[in-house]
């Protein structure tokens, strides 16, 4: 994500802004203040700014891996946890039935 956003600096960031964001997820607390609610908040305040966001499954997707990447590094229990259970997901079991 950090590579994605300093892609973008010069055309979308500003350069300046892009250097700050690097320098500040550069250290762990940045990721673990990541709090759910402060998300939450922040994604409610954009939706009340302006419309919805429509996105196609290739941006659904990236979200997604975006958020089990979060709580992933959270902790060394939940590392690539996310991940895995989304494989075994792909792939159920067939129906179980009683004799």
């Amino acid at each position: 994500m950090v590579e994605r956003i300093a892609g973008l600096g010069g055309a979308l960031f500003a350069p300046a802004l892009v250097e700050a964001f690097r320098r500040a997820t550069g250290r762990e607390s940045f990721w673990l203040a990541m709090a759910p609610a402060y998300i939450e908040d922040q994604i409610e305040d954009h939706l009340r700014r302006g419309q919805p966001v429509e996105l196609d499954t290739a941006d659904a997707l990236a979200i997604a891996g975006l958020f089990a990447h979060t709580v992933d590094a959270k902790s060394s229990y939940t590392l690539e946890h996310s991940t895995r259970v989304a494989r075994i997901a792909r792939h159920p079991p067939p129906p179980f039935r009683m004799a």
